[in-house]
């Protein structure tokens, strides 16, 4: 029995010296990903089949590699495994229990091997900060109430919610623990997985879209709205525009046509998801994305010419397209702005900002009325639950009233840590955007559109200390402070070794 694992083990480290294995990797642990959402979806109960798969696959790579870079899609994509909600009262499956023991006896056993270093760990400070801030608030935070309509009576928020205080300390860990157990170079890996992220998404998201024209809710894609499970499809939005620099990234790597033409493939599908989200911050953002990745590209492409052509035939097809078919295409555009911008804006009526920000405005003001209620709530926040958002729905559930988030990354920052929340924040995005400018001018330029489209982003919606974003933002982070110590670069602007 020995024989055959190490049998396996060897041929497995052989295969990985493959120049597809990556993308293969990827790929399958995507499809299996998908595979489990789908069947969740369709039975509309939470099943565990893809999460056990991906915690199995998980436990040999750790063992095999005893490198966590073969891990970094594995967990990006655990999250988008979640196909609904689960019952806060119902029971946790004993084969999920027993995966995720075993996987956290693989890391901890990972971690001890190889010792903790800290001085891998050149983005700690950020998130040390974010963790403390989150977890302070806590101290006032039990004498939270809200008023139960259902019942008509006041009721304390539930303990299941207190959990989310210490979500700034997972992600801490998740970062530390790729910080201190990636052992080669990662940077790739991460990319590649954030490229294809965009397929997993889209598919997911046109699912549920056709799923609501099937059961008749919606006959018009504009007017979807849905639950993925492991999110809302705005949020789905945020993070396609997250995946988008990346797949450029690569396209501009790219020499040979047939490669690139792959990854033009994938900006489509990219495109076609935020589409079909209906989320008018992704349109927005994902625009100023495209335009700002074109011109670039069209720059740094290693096939300059190749994309050049690809611009000008697409360009010329869009063209062709309008004039062809103009009705239609003008009737798609006006739906598209009636139903997505055209909300709270009515012929010979005001128009109405609280409709058309989706009550930004009214959130903000309420993050900050929270705030200034005492001098330590200016310091440390009034915290994560400062306010419970009552569901209407006629389900008395622990999970239906939940805390309220401030669609803003300040003023979420603000009501979660305060000022001290914030100083800490701005010492994160600190580490964050100066260790870009330790690689590579390609590497840069694409990290940097990344960053600052979803900073952009986050201003109107949540991104910060949300999982679906922080968790992929960690390991990125984690990624590139490995690649800098693996290739030992000083601080400041260097030329790396180009990939």
């Amino acid at each position: 029995m020995p024989d055959i694992l190490f049998s396996f083990r060897d041929k497995l480290k052989m295969l990985s010296k493959n120049k597809h294995f990556d993308d293969i990797l990827i790929l399958l642990i995507a499809f299996i990903t998908f595979i489990g959402w789908t069947l969740g979806t369709l039975t509309n109960i939470p099943l565990m089949l893809g999460l056990d798969l991906l915690i199995i696959i998980a436990v040999v790579l750790i063992l095999v590699f005893n490198d966590l870079k073969y891990l970094i899609p594995v967990i990006i994509y655990l999250i988008y495994n979640m196909a609904n909600e689960v019952d806060s009262g119902a029971s946790i499956p004993i084969d999920l229990i027993i995966g995720v023991i075993i996987f956290g006896a693989a890391i901890i056993y990972h971690t001890i091997k190889n010792k903790i270093d800290f001085s891998k760990m050149k983005s700690l400070l950020g998130f040390i900060g974010l963790a403390i801030a989150e977890i302070i608030p806590i101290i006032w935070a039990f004498n939270i109430t809200y008023f139960n309509n259902d019942l008509g009576v006041e009721k304390h928020m539930d303990l299941a919610w207190y959990i989310l205080y210490f979500a700034d300390l997972g992600y801490l860990l998740i970062y530390c623990i790729f910080a201190n157990g990636i052992k080669s170079s990662s940077k790739q890996m991460f990319i590649k997985t954030m490229s294809y992220l965009s397929i997993l998404i889209t598919l997911e998201c046109l699912v549920c879209v056709l799923l609501q024209f099937k059961n008749g809710e919606i006959d018009n894609v504009f007017d979807a709205y849905y639950w993925l499970g492991w999110g809302l499809c705005n949020e789905a939005g945020i993070m396609l525009c997250f995946s988008l620099p990346f797949t450029f990234y690569i396209l501009a790597k790219k020499k040979n046509v047939l490669d690139m033409l792959i990854y033009v493939a994938i900006i489509l599908i990219t495109g076609i998801g935020v589409l079909i989200t209906t989320s008018r911050g992704a349109y927005l953002i994902f625009a100023l994305e495209f335009v700002s990745l074109v011109i670039l590209t069209f720059f740094k492409a290693e096939n300059k010419k190749a994309f050049r052509i690809m611009v000008y035939v697409m360009i010329g097809l869009v063209v062709l397209f309008v004039l062809v078919f103009h009705n239609k295409v003008f009737s798609l555009v006006e739906s598209l702005f009636n139903k997505v911008f055209g909300t709270g804006i009515n012929e010979g009526e005001a128009i109405d900002v609280s409709k058309i920000s989706n009550r930004r405005f009214e959130l903000w003001s309420m993050a900050g009325e929270y705030t200034r209620e005492s001098w330590y709530k200016v310091l440390f926040g009034p915290g994560f639950a400062c306010d419970i958002e009552p569901q209407e729905s006629g389900i008395i559930d622990n999970w239906v009233y939940g805390p309220q988030v401030f669609h803003s990354l300040i003023f979420e920052t603000m009501a979660i840590g305060g000022v001290f929340g914030l100083l800490a924040l701005t010492i994160h995005m600190a580490d964050k955007y100066l260790r870009i400018t330790l690689f590579d001018k390609h590497t840069l330029w694409y990290f940097l559109i990344a960053y600052i489209s979803l900073d952009l982003y986050g201003l109107i919606d949540n991104t910060y200390h949300m999982y679906y974003f922080m968790i992929p933002l960690a390991i990125g982070m984690a990624s590139l402070d490995n690649d800098a110590n693996y290739l030992m670069i000083p601080y400041g602007r260097k030329e790396m070794e180009r990939w």
